[in-house]
């Protein structure tokens, strides 16, 4: 069995929408434009959105946070390449805009690009070298290129480092869980899987992981149960409701 779209709960977590309520050097125009975008943005809008971003670009093409909107409206309707082109315009128009280097590595994660999505973890941390959360990317990413060991690796060093954002945290034991797992560790995995709900009881990778751990164990109640709990959480996780589906079918035969 194959868990798929380990990305979304990642994802959920970093995409971090701007405002600019403080900025008044631009045109008017532009501003207007930009704001409406943002209003369709929550409106779930985001084609719309995306068009209003384009106007504001066109009158004011060098303001990083108008592209970086854009990026998002652009991740929103799955169109991941263009969107993290669109983050990497925001970062050349300010090389120190964090948000906008997590979100073309999310971009390029689902886009399956993930040489390229190391490339620019690696260009993070040369930036942020004590950023723990370039870690936390990085063991992720390693994750989804099945690069197990060094995935473990980078978790641990995250928890040696022990960021005081509980969330990052719980992403570094989360991903270290997963990864023990896949290499067939199932108690070590469910207890750094644990380990990462006692931290955030909302990560449903952690959920997801021990689950999937259990199945392996053929522990179908107890990996189903993770599996639920995971739901709860986020009803439309794909991964969780595809390896409930398997264990299900397992459960019956």
């Amino acid at each position: 069995m194959k868990r798929i779209l380990k990305l979304f709960l990642f994802l959920s977590f970093v995409l971090v929408f701007f405002s600019l309520q403080s900025v008044m050097s631009f045109a008017v125009t532009s501003l207007d434009y930009f704001y409406e975008g943002n209003s369709l943005m929550n409106s779930g809008k985001y084609q719309e959105a995306i068009s209003n971003y384009d106007k504001a670009i066109e009158l004011s093409p060098n303001v990083p946070e108008f592209y970086y909107n854009k990026g998002l409206g652009l991740y929103n309707l799955g169109r991941f390449d263009e969107a993290a082109v669109t983050f990497d315009r925001a970062i050349k128009l300010e090389p120190n805009f964090k948000d906008a280097y997590i979100n073309k590595v999310a971009s390029l994660m689902d886009a399956q690009k993930r040489d390229e999505a190391h490339e620019v973890i690696e260009e993070y941390l040369r930036r942020y070298p004590s950023d723990s959360y370039g870690y936390v990317l990085k063991g992720y990413n390693y994750l989804l290129m099945g690069k197990y060991e060094e995935a473990i690796e980078m978790s641990d060093k995250v928890i040696s480092i022990n960021p005081s954002n509980n969330k990052h945290l719980s992403m570094a034991y989360s991903t270290k869980g997963s990864a023990l797992t896949d290499i067939g560790k199932f108690e070590e995995a469910i207890e750094a899987s644990q380990k990462s709900i006692e931290l955030d009881n909302s990560n449903i990778n952690a959920f997801i992981s021990i689950g999937y751990a259990l199945t392996y164990q053929q522990k179908y109640d107890e990996a189903i149960n993770m599996y639920d709990k995971a739901i709860e959480i986020m009803p439309y996780s794909i991964e969780a409701l595809v390896n409930k589906s398997y264990t299900l079918m397992r459960l019956k035969k």
